[in-house]
């Protein structure tokens, strides 16, 4: 199996993950190849870390797993941006963040809609 590291050998020295697994396996790549400025964006936090009453041994060992993943991984980030206040607070009492760590919460990742306005196309396909 073969993987293309091209993506993080850009003349920008920066690397941006977003989502859970370009954050857990893209900053840690990124790490060993010497990226300088490593930054990674926390959209939701998911199964994982979801407390909704089931006490299942699966559910308790994944969340372990989930955190050190996260903790590795985001350890010498540049900064850390979340779509969710909860969820940095939630990182910062668990201590998968350090103290010093620098984060901010963002307003989404969409786009805004009264600047890019969606066109109705007519499409035709062809067989």
């Amino acid at each position: 199996m073969s993987f293309n590291f091209s993506c993080f050998k850009n003349s920008s020295g920066r690397f941006f993950a977003y989502t859970i697994k370009p954050v857990v396996y893209g900053l840690l790549i990124a790490r060993i190849l010497g990226v300088p400025k490593r930054f990674g964006l926390i959209t939701g936090l998911g199964y994982a870390f979801s407390n909704d009453g089931s006490p299942g041994l699966l559910r308790k060992m994944l969340g372990a797993f989930a955190r050190q993943l996260y903790r590795l991984s985001l350890s010498g980030a540049e900064a850390v941006f979340f779509q969710n206040p909860d969820d940095r607070e939630l990182f910062r009492f668990q201590r998968i963040l350090k103290r010093q760590a620098y984060t901010c919460v963002v307003n989404g990742s969409g786009l805004i809609s009264n600047i890019f306005v969606l066109h109705r196309y007519q499409l035709k396909f062809v067989f």
